[in-house]
């Protein structure tokens, strides 16, 4: 995936990473269960833009948010732990959805939105790797395998089932995130979804 050249013009579409998250008008801003602050809100998936097989049929919005208060991204809170609290995923429906305030008034708290294209390519590591590191604009990838920094850490849904992998979310551009994210959601429970990030 890319970041979209006319932001403007791809404004009503769900698939973004930083800003404001938009979300089912009950859903809350999600605290780190490890130090009780306010998260980030990374960025969501429309998972029936993905194309993933099974995925796609979903009618939800993956949204995935990180701890950064102590202090940004030195992991403190075991950001790389998809299930100790310091990073969230959650799967909301795609209705009655609203652009979600923040709970704070610090005006670093939002990264800058940016609106993202979904490209279909080649999936191996080697493609991917030289793609990304040829161009300014590649922001990750949605499908496929995971290209993994350190070790393959897949998360297990607590029903048992390893997780489907969606998304691998990097730095580029406008778009300060500098870890590399995977996102994961569970192919049997339709509430389940995993968040977790490796660095060199």
């Amino acid at each position: 995936m890319r970041e979209a050249q006319n932001k403007n013009t791809l404004s009503s579409r769900l698939t973004k990473l930083g800003g404001l998250p938009i979300m089912h008008s009950g859903t809350e801003w999600k605290r780190c269960s490890s130090c009780n602050n306010w998260m980030h809100f990374i960025g969501q998936i429309d998972l029936e833009e993905t194309k993933i097989p099974v995925v796609d049929e979903r009618h939800q919005i993956l949204l995935f948010f990180i701890c950064t208060n102590y202090p940004l991204y030195a992991g403190s809170c075991n950001e790389w732990d998809p299930d100790f609290g310091g990073n969230a995923a959650i799967l909301v429906p795609k209705t009655n959805l609203l652009e979600l305030n923040t709970p704070c008034n610090d005006e670093e708290f939002l990264l800058d939105e940016t609106s993202i294209l979904l490209e279909e390519c080649d999936d191996s590591s080697e493609y991917y790797g030289t793609t990304y590191y040829k161009s300014d604009d590649i922001c990750g990838k949605i499908g496929g395998e995971p290209c993994w920094i350190q070790c393959d850490t897949t998360p297990v849904c607590s029903c048992g089932a390893r997780m489907t992998f969606i998304a691998q979310i990097e730095h580029t551009g406008d778009f300060e995130f500098y870890e590399c994210g995977y996102v994961f959601i569970c192919p049997v429970c339709q509430d389940q979804a995993k968040f977790l990030y490796q660095t060199d």
